[in-house]
C-alpha cells in the first residue's frame, strides 16, 4: 500500500479507448469507478490506465492518493482479506495499532469515519470481487475509488451505484501502431505484412505487443520482424502454467514470453528465472545480488537489461520486480537445485541483514535476543546508523513479513524465530503494534515447541512490550514476569537485566515508584557488570525519571547527564533525544526557561529525522507549556493542538491526556474556566482507562481550580482527591497543591 509516484506509469496503445475512459472519468469529484479489462494484463494495461487517470486528477483530491493491489491474481498468495486491507488504509491515515479494532466490519466502519468530509482519491488494483472491494469503499461523496480488475464487478452498480468502463482489447490498427512505436527498427514492406500478423498471433494484447516488439533486434543481431513470425506461427503451448490463469481472450500469450525468454542470452534467462523465486513483490539490488550470487554491478546490469526487453518493472529506483503472469513462466523454468540454493542465498541474507538493521534501531525497552548472526557470503547494503537501518526496514517490510510467511510454511523454525526477533524490533518502532503481538504469539508456539527456553523468555518480554505500547498494563505484566522467571530459571542475567529494567517502566507507569526505582537500581549493576552501556544509559534516564516526578531536580539532572554521555559515546542519536527532551523537562520544572528551550529544540530536531512522531508529540507538548509560562498564549496554543493531533493518530493516550491537561492550564490563564474544564475532563477519562494516576491527579486539580475559578468551592473536594494521589505517589507538586488548598480553605 502507497501513495501514487509523481510521475505516471508508461501507457501506450488503446487511443481511442484511453481517450473515452480518460473523458468519463476526469470530471468526476467523487464516486466509484470500476475498470475490468479482457486482456488480464495488470501494470500494463487497466493498472497503468488507473494511475494515469489518477495522475490526472490528484490535485482535486488534497487529503492524500494511495494505491492499494488486491491480488486477485498474484502468484502463491491468495487475495487479500478485506480486514487486512483496511488495517492498512487506516494505518496509511495516521491511526496506531491499538486504535485499530478488530474485525472486518468495525474496520469498516472506523475506515468510513475517517474519511467523513474527506477529499482523498483511492486505487483499489487487481480487485478479485465485489465482496472483497465493497468494505474498502471510503463512502464519502468527497473521495473518488478507481477499482481495477479481471471481472465485470456488475454488483458495484448495483448497489453503489459505480461506473462500469471496459477495457478491451486493441482494435488492429492500434495494435500494428503500438507494435511499430516499440520496435527499435525501420520496416520494409514485408515487415509492416509481418507485423498485422503477429499483432494477430498476440490477440491484440498490449503487454505481449510491446514484449514481442521491443525484443526484436536490439541486441543487433540477425533476424527481424519476419523471422519472428515464422517462429511465433510454429509455437504452441508454451506456457501451460499460465493459461489456466487466462480468459479466453488471451491467446498467444504463453508464445510471446517464450520467445522473449529464448532471445536472452543465458545469464539474462537465469537472472530472470531466479528474481521469480523471491517470497516478497520486488526486490532491491543487494537481494537480487543474492539470489543469483552476482556481484551488484553484474545482476544491476541484467536487470536494467530485462527492465528495457519490458520483462521486469522498476516500481522504485533501484528496486526490480516481475509482472504476476512472466513470474509464473519464470518459474516454471527454475531448476530444482538452482531454485533451492537461490531461496537459501536470500533468505540468508534477509535474516542477516535484518538482524544488523534491527541492532541499529533496537530502541529502549526492547530486549536484545540472544541469537548469532546468521552467515551471509552476498553483499549487504551500509547500515551505520539508526536512520539508514530504519529505511532500509521500511523499504523491506513487505519482503520480511513474506519470508517469515514462507520459512513458517517450510517449517523452518530456526529462520522464523531469528526473522521474527528482527522483525518485531521493527514492528515495534512503527506498527500496528496488533501484527507484532499477532506475529510473536505465533513465534511463542513455535520456540515451546522445541524447548527454547530463551526464545521463550525473549518473546515473552517483547510481547509484554507491546501490550504496554497498546495500554493493557495487567497482560504486560503477567507477560514480563512471565519472562522474567524463564530468565532467572536458565541464569540468563543480561535478559533479567531488560525484563527487570521494563518492569520497572511499567512500575513507574502505574504509579509504584518505590518499587519502580528497587528494579531500576537492579538492573543498572547487572548491565555495569556486563559493561552493557546502551542498558546502563536506558536506567539511568528512568532513574532520573523517577527523581523529577518526586521532585529531586539536581539529582534527576545528574542522572540524566551521565545518560547522555553514554548516548552520545555510543552514538545513540535516539536515545539522546529522549534524553535532552527529558533535561529540558527539568531545567522547565527548575525555571530556567532559556535552557529548556534549547533543549527541547534539539531533541525535536532529531525526533523528526528519525520521523519519531511520539518523540515529536511529547517535545511539542513540553515546547507548548514552556510558552504558556513565558506569555506567548498564540504559540502555546498551536504547539498544543499540533501535539494533540500527533497523539490521536498515534493512540497515544498518555501523552494525549497530558497535552488535554496543558490545555486545559492555558485555558484557564486566559480566562476561559469553562473550555479549561472541559479539557481537563477528558483528560481525567483518558488517564483513567489508561492507568495513569500521575496525569488523574493533574486533571482532578485542574477541574477544580477550574470549579474554583468560578466560584464554585466544592472544587476544593476535586483538588483534595488530586493531593491524596500526589501524595501517595510521592510527587512532587503535593507540596504546591497543599500550599494552595490551605490558602483557599
Amino acid at each position: 500500500m502507497h501513495g501514487l509516484p509523481p510521475g505516471i506509469a508508461t501507457f501506450t496503445g488503446r487511443g481511442e479507448q484511453i481517450r473515452e475512459i480518460t473523458d468519463s472519468i476526469t470530471p468526476l469529484t467523487g464516486g466509484v469507478v470500476a475498470i475490468h479489462a479482457v486482456d488480464g494484463m495488470p501494470g500494463v494495461g487497466k493498472t497503468a490506465l488507473a494511475r494515469h487517470v489518477a495522475h490526472l486528477v490528484a490535485d482535486r483530491f488534497p487529503d492524500g492518493q494511495l494505491f492499494v493491489d488486491l491480488h486477485a491474481h498474484s502468484p502463491d498468495r491468495a487475495p487479500s482479506e478485506p480486514g487486512d486491507v483496511l488495517a492498512g488504509l487506516l494505518a496509511a491515515t495516521g491511526l496506531t495499532a491499538e486504535h485499530i479494532p478488530e474485525g472486518t466490519s468495525a474496520r469498516a466502519d472506523r475506515w468510513r469515519d475517517r474519511m467523513a468530509g474527506k477529499r482523498l482519491l483511492l486505487v483499489l488494483d487487481n480487485a478479485a470481487t465485489g465482496e472483497q472491494v465493497a468494505p474498502l469503499l471510503p463512502g464519502s461523496a468527497g473521495c473518488l475509488v478507481l477499482i481495477t480488475s479481471r471481472r465485470r464487478l456488475a454488483g458495484l452498480r448495483r448497489d453503489y451505484g459505480a461506473t462500469i468502463l471496459p477495457l478491451e482489447v486493441l482494435p488492429e490498427s492500434e495494435a500494428v501502431a503500438l507494435f511499430t512505436r516499440v520496435h527499435p527498427h525501420r520496416l520494409d514492406a514485408a515487415g509492416q505484412a509481418a507485423v498485422v500478423r503477429l499483432v494477430r498471433l498476440c490477440g491484440y494484447l498490449p503487454l505481449a505487443i510491446t514484449v514481442l516488439a521491443s525484443g526484436i533486434g536490439t541486441d543487433g543481431q540477425a533476424g527481424g520482424v519476419t523471422d519472428v513470425l515464422a517462429d511465433l506461427e510454429v509455437t504452441q503451448d508454451r506456457l501451460a502454467g499460465i493459461d489456466e490463469y487466462r480468459d479466453s481472450l488471451e491467446l498467444g500469450v504463453a508464445a510471446v514470453f517464450d520467445l522473449s525468454y529464448q532471445r536472452l542470452t543465458a545469464e539474462q534467462q537465469r537472472v530472470l528465472r531466479l528474481l521469480s523465486l523471491t517470497p516478497g513483490t520486488d526486490v532491491d539490488l543487494y537481494a537480487a545480488a543474492a539470489l543469483t550470487d552476482l556481484p551488484v554491478t553484474a545482476v544491476q546490469r541484467h536487470l536494467r537489461d530485462l527492465y528495457t526487453h519490458h520483462l521486469a518493472e522498476q516500481p522504485a529506483h533501484h528496486r526490480y520486480r516481475l509482472h504476476d503472469l512472466i513470474n509464473l513462466y519464470a518459474r516454471a523454468h527454475t531448476i530444482t537445485d538452482e531454485a533451492d540454493a537461490a531461496a537459501g542465498r536470500l533468505l540468508d541474507f534477509y535474516q542477516h541483514t535484518a538482524a544488523i538493521a534491527a541492532t541499529r534501531i533496537r530502541r529502549r525497552g526492547t530486549t536484545p535476543r540472544h541469537t548469532t548472526t546468521p552467515a551471509c557470503t552476498s553483499p549487504i547494503p551500509d547500515l551505520p546508523d539508526q536512520a539508514q537501518a530504519a529505511a532500509w526496514l521500511r523499504a523491506e517490510r513487505a519482503n520480511l513479513a513474506a519470508c517469515v510467511a514462507y520459512t513458517r510454511r517450510h517449517s523452518q523454525h530456526a529462520r522464523t524465530v531469528d526473522l521474527a526477533a528482527s522483525f518485531a524490533a521493527f514492528l515495534r518502532q512503527d506498527g500496528p503494534w496488533t501484527d507484532g503481538i499477532a506475529l510473536q504469539t505465533d513465534v511463542l508456539a513455535i520456540v515451546r515447541g522445541f524447548g527454547d527456553r530463551n526464545g521463550e523468555a525473549w518473546t515473552l518480554s517483547e510481547l509484554g512490550n507491546l501490550r504496554v505500547a497498546t495500554g493493557d498494563y495487567p497482560q504486560a505484566t503477567v507477560l514480563l514476569e512471565r519472562a522474567l522467571t524463564i530468565h532467572l530459571d536458565i541464569g540468563d542475567r543480561h535478559g533479567e537485566a531488560y525484563t527487570v529494567t521494563e518492569l520497572g517502566c511499567l512500575r513507574r507507569l502505574t504509579g509504584d515508584y518505590l518499587q519502580a526505582a528497587t528494579l531500576l537500581e537492579r538492573a543498572l549493576t547487572v548491565f555495569r557488570g556486563f559493561r552493557d552501556r546502551n542498558g546502563e544509559s536506558w536506567v539511568l534516564c528512568e532513574l532520573a525519571n523517577l527523581r523529577r516526578l518526586t521532585g529531586d531536580y539536581p539529582q534527576a539532572t545528574a542522572l540524566q547527564e551521565q545518560s547522555l554521555t553514554i548516548r552520545l559515546d555510543i552514538a545513540d542519536r535516539h536515545g539522546e533525544a529522549w534524553t535532552l527532551a527529558e533535561l529540558g523537562r527539568i531545567w522547565r520544572l527548575a525555571g530556567d526557561y532559556l535552557q529548556a528551550g534549547a533543549l527541547l529544540e534539539r531533541a525535536l530536531t532529531v525526533f523528526r529525522g528519525f520521523r519519531d512522531r511520539n518523540g515529536e508529540s511529547w517535545v511539542l507538548c513540553e515546547l507548548a507549556n514552556l510558552r504558556r509560562l513565558t506569555g506567548d498564549y498564540p504559540q502555546a496554543t498551536v504547539l498544543l493542538q499540533k501535539a494533540l493531533t500527533i497523539a490521536r493518530d498515534l493512540g497515544d493516550r498518555q501523552t494525549e491526556s497530558e497535552v488535554l491537561n496543558y490545555q486545559g492550564e492555558l485555558l484557564r490563564s486566559s480566562g476561559n474556566s469553562e473550555q479549561a474544564r472541559a479539557c481537563h475532563v477528558q483528560a481525567l477519562r483518558l488517564a483513567r482507562e489508561a492507568g495513569s494516576p500521575l496525569d488523574e491527579a493533574r486533571a482532578s486539580a485542574g477541574i477544580g481550580r477550574c470549579a474554583v475559578a468560578t466560584g464554585v468551592i466544592d472544587g476544593i473536594a476535586d483538588m483534595r482527591r488530586a493531593l491524596e494521589i500526589f501524595r501517595r505517589l510521592g510527587a512532587a507538586e503535593a507540596a504546591e497543591l497543599a500550599a494552595e488548598i490551605d490558602a483557599l480553605s
